[in-house]
């Protein structure tokens, strides 16, 4: 209902907040390619709270795509910050330890690859550069300053690991 509101919409101020809504609507559903293209859309809007928004939420999107890529349910802040590191921890190298084994006799390759990795390094990277976006507009935005920390925090732990798993 909130694509065709922004569809239908004439003033890009409008068209931005209800792209804002189809994002949001898409986030809570767990639809993140949509949740990306409907927060993006609503960057083209000039009004800093809209931009502000659009930055926080596709910041939020992109950690949790790459997330995803590794541990099986959406992150939440409410996990304990070290229960969630030795979780994701455990999932990297489980995820790395699969890819160095041969594959399977009937020729079935992993549904994990390299590319998932690098995918995650690229969306997190871009989720930092919204979160300072969001800074760059509003300096004492709590959610993108945690956002950004804890964002900065995996994206070393995943180089760490990725490093480690070289030297083996």
């Amino acid at each position: 209902r909130h694509t065709q509101m922004a569809e239908k919409a004439l003033l890009n101020s409008n068209r931005a907040r209800f792209r804002l809504g189809e994002a949001t609507a898409a986030y809570r559903l767990e639809n993140w390619d949509r949740a990306s293209f409907a927060f993006s859309q609503a960057l083209q809007c000039k009004q800093d709270k809209v931009r502000i928004a659009a930055h926080h939420g596709l910041g939020n999107t992109l950690f949790q795509k790459g997330w995803l890529r590794f541990v099986d349910k959406p992150y939440t802040a409410e996990i304990n910050s070290m229960t969630s590191m030795e979780r994701f921890k455990a999932a990297v190298l489980e995820r790395l330890e699969a890819l160095r084994e041969v594959p399977a006799e009937d020729g079935n390759q992993p549904d994990f690859s390299y590319e998932d990795i690098r995918s995650t390094i690229l969306d997190w990277a871009d989720a930092v550069r919204h979160f300072q976006s969001v800074l760059d507009l509003e300096s004492e935005h709590q959610g993108a300053i945690q956002n950004k920390e804890v964002t900065i925090a995996y994206l070393r732990k995943l180089q760490e690991l990725l490093k480690e798993n070289e030297q083996q």
